[in-house]
């Protein structure tokens, strides 16, 4: 019999102060870099209030928004549909100002959401949840 201090909880204790050690890290350095706006780097190619402007400027509260918006889905939709369409909007979405290929996202997306489905229901045996579609 070994008597450990270390217990289930220690992994997540240390992955939570390795993540708030990051963010301070690269709060600092935020603050330390000055930032040049797009106007003033004459990178304007669209208009002063058009869409892609605002996703651009905003991208993390779009982020956000999506992921409120998945975890919605997952509980009325279901893993399969709402990781699809989460992968398929945030994949779009972070690509915004390369050339995309719409249906390359879409078979990435579908590849990845039913590798994870398998590898959870048929390895790890955890049911993910199904939806209204059972």
């Amino acid at each position: 019999m070994v008597v450990t201090t270390v217990g289930p909880d220690f992994m997540p204790k240390l992955v939570a102060v390795g993540m708030a050690l990051f963010s301070c890290l690269l709060i600092f350095k935020s603050l330390q870099i000055p930032t040049v706006s797009s106007e003033q780097s004459g990178d304007r190619v669209h208009g002063n209030n058009s869409f892609a402007d605002f996703l651009r400027t905003h991208i993390d509260l779009v982020t956000i928004v999506l992921l409120f918006l998945y975890a919605i889905g997952i509980a009325t939709v279901g893993f399969l549909i709402s990781t699809i369409i989460y992968l398929v909007v945030h994949i779009n979405l972070m690509g915004m100002n390369k050339k995309q290929n719409l249906i390359v996202s879409l078979i990435v997306s579908i590849v990845m959401a039913f590798g994870v489905y398998l590898l959870f229901t048929k390895v790890l045996y955890v049911m993910l949840p199904s939806g209204f579609l059972g």
